[in-house]
């Protein structure tokens, strides 16, 4: 399932430094965990919470954010990865690329998987922005959509650089009667080589990944149930401990 601010009216207003690095903040959480007998990702909140974050979540986004305007970095026509554990801010760094899109006067699209709508609203206000501002944002969610279905909507209009993002990568490969996971992302590959736009799909990351260790995720991380080429991707962004790693892929 995708990520979540775990509080339903996020506050805008954040802290501009933290009282620490977000590995001692992470060590933080696991002492708490353990002393307190809770899940780490409850651990965490509450440690970013501390810090003056609505969660941790935000708190990895905001950092992340901080280091590097990764909307400047892509190119149109893009097909684009972003992939993390939970907790790690995925789902807000792509809603951030899409305010980034939409504040250039680009379109922006929001594809969720799932017939539960996810809380598009807080993740706009989490990044300080009100999703009625933006006439151009388009949101849909369904366990329905395809690859196909993208195609048609998105269509021949939208302009150059337009961000279209999918929650997630692994529900694509759910809907049995649409086509092998490997067909629809070559389908949408040249869709956004068509429209000149950044097509942004969001993907788990395996939970054998030991989000411990002093490393980002890899492309050997990336959750798959069907057989995919991850070198039809042009860039993979890899995120962990509130920073992220953009890199053109080699495929």
């Amino acid at each position: 399932m995708p990520n979540s601010p775990r509080t339903s009216h996020p506050s805008s207003s954040q802290p501009s430094a933290l009282s620490a690095s977000i590995p001692v903040l992470k060590s933080r959480a696991r002492k708490l965990r353990r002393a307190e007998q809770i899940p780490l990702h409850q651990a965490l909140d509450r440690v970013a919470a501390a810090e003056g974050y609505s969660s941790w979540s935000l708190l990895a986004a905001k950092t992340a954010a901080r280091e590097s305007d990764l909307f400047d970095q892509l190119e149109p026509g893009e097909l684009v990865l972003i992939a993390a554990r939970p907790g790690q801010g995925k789902t807000l760094c792509a809603v951030e690329l899409l305010i980034a899109s939409l504040r250039h006067r680009q379109q922006g699209w929001f594809f969720a998987l799932q017939n539960d709508a996810p809380p598009i609203d807080a993740y706009f206000e989490a990044l300080g922005e009100q999703r009625s501002t933006f006439e151009a944002f388009e949101f849909e969610h369904s366990d329905a959509i395809d690859a196909a279905y993208i195609a048609q909507k998105v269509g021949a209009a939208v302009t150059e650089k337009a961000v279209v993002v999918i929650d997630h990568l692994q529900l694509l490969d759910q809907r049995r009667r649409s086509p092998p996971l490997h067909q629809q992302m070559a389908e949408l590959r040249d869709l956004a080589r068509r429209t000149r736009s950044v097509i942004v799909a969001i993907s788990q990351i395996r939970s054998a990944f030991d989000a411990e260790a002093a490393r980002f995720p890899s492309v050997a991380d990336v959750r798959l149930l069907d057989e995919l080429d991850l070198g039809l991707f042009d860039r993979m962004v890899f995120m962990h401990e509130g920073k992220h790693r953009s890199q053109r892929s080699a495929g």
